[in-house]
């Protein structure tokens, strides 16, 4: 990806951490867990569209390994945000 110019950034994220929810009006915070499935990391990557990112991401080798997946989802942008 990366000589191809379509990867942007992409980091592995730390294991410590918080989930954080919102209930009736109630914020909560509990500790990460592995039960939590927390996002272990992320690739921002340049793509056309939808589909070519899906593309990209069944390109990823770590799939000849069960068990491996991946979220392919576009960035929101944001009005005085992004």
């Amino acid at each position: 990806l990366a000589k191809s110019g379509k990867l942007i950034d992409a980091q592995p994220l730390a294991m410590e951490g918080a989930l954080v929810t919102a209930h009736d009006g109630k914020v909560d915070q509990k500790k990460l867990t592995i039960a939590n499935k927390a996002i272990a990391g992320y690739y921002i990557i340049q793509a056309k569209g939808l589909e070519e990112a899906i593309a990209i991401a069944k390109a990823d080798p770590r799939f000849e390994a069960n068990g491996w997946k991946l979220e392919v989802r576009p960035i929101k942008q944001v009005s005085g945000i992004n």
